[in-house]
């Protein structure tokens, strides 16, 4: 029986995949994806569908998980593809640090899921009717999984988030050179002192979140009608290779699988 819920969840999709767009945080609904290395730039976590999934995570094989945190950057591999649920919060959410602190404290220690819970949560992503939707979808996992504590009320890594906003479009203004001399500005200090500092507060290098950004930009085009090159030309990348090599390396698969709306259904979720 959870089997059968888990698969009729992803059944109703057009696609083999749907991505679902939030406010700084993202979800995949995948029925299956290339098993490559992919590292995501937040904090990710994994729920399986139907049977355990099977990971090669930093080169350790872990067998049989239900469900896993991962903090930003860990190199991850499906041994086998399967049916799961793969939610990402990006450092710009309320909640980030609250993923992240449970990233930190987890590790990549397994937590347990039923198959038939998981199925219903896929069930809810799949009809959220805007972000502020999603947003409450979050803060149920991490209920569900005991994670409570406040928002995020980082005013020194909202200062950071505005200035880079500021800047321009993502790729074109905001280069890491130029981007700790002006926060100096308004928080004084050395670019290494900053540079420790967002390491400790997000869990990325300021290069590593800035490519991040060009590639979020290239995802909010992927449901339009840009082929992959404007795709990357209007985020921000040098070329279509540049995209293709980030792609590749955060979701394991080219941007032309990303944008081919067979294999996944990108939704853009409105604000409310």
């Amino acid at each position: 029986m959870h089997r059968d819920a888990a698969l009729n969840a992803l059944n109703t999709l057009s696609a083999r995949s749907a991505l679902l767009l939030g406010r700084a945080c993202f979800v995949v609904l995948a029925q299956s994806l290339p098993t490559g290395f992919n590292a995501r730039p937040g904090v990710t976590v994994l729920l399986a569908m139907d049977q355990a999934m099977d990971l090669d995570i930093e080169g350790q094989v872990h067998p049989g998980l239900r469900a896993v945190v991962l903090a930003p950057g860990l190199r991850r591999r499906f041994l086998r593809a399967c049916p799961h649920i793969s939610v990402t919060v990006e450092p710009g959410h309320a909640l980030y640090r609250r993923f992240l602190d449970w990233s930190q404290v987890r590790g990549k220690q397994t937590m347990a899921i039923e198959p038939a819970l998981s199925a219903d949560w896929a069930r809810q992503a799949l009809t959220l009717p805007h972000a502020l939707g999603l947003d409450q979808w979050l803060a149920q996992l991490l209920r569900h999984f005991g994670q409570y504590g406040p928002v995020d009320g980082s005013p020194k890594l909202r200062a950071l988030l505005d200035l880079l906003d500021g800047l321009g479009e993502p790729g074109h203004a905001a280069q890491a050179e130029s981007v700790w001399p002006a926060f100096s500005r308004r928080y004084p200090g050395t670019t290494a002192a900053h540079a420790r500092w967002m390491k400790r507060e997000v869990g990325l290098s300021l290069r590593q979140f800035l490519l991040w950004r060009k590639l979020r930009a290239a995802m909010d085009l992927l449901g339009g009608p840009m082929d992959a090159t404007a795709i990357a030309h209007a985020a921000g990348f040098a070329d279509s290779s540049h995209l293709w090599r980030t792609c590749t390396r955060v979701f394991g698969l080219p941007p032309s699988q990303a944008a081919d709306r067979k294999t996944v259904q990108v939704r853009t979720l409105p604000i409310s």
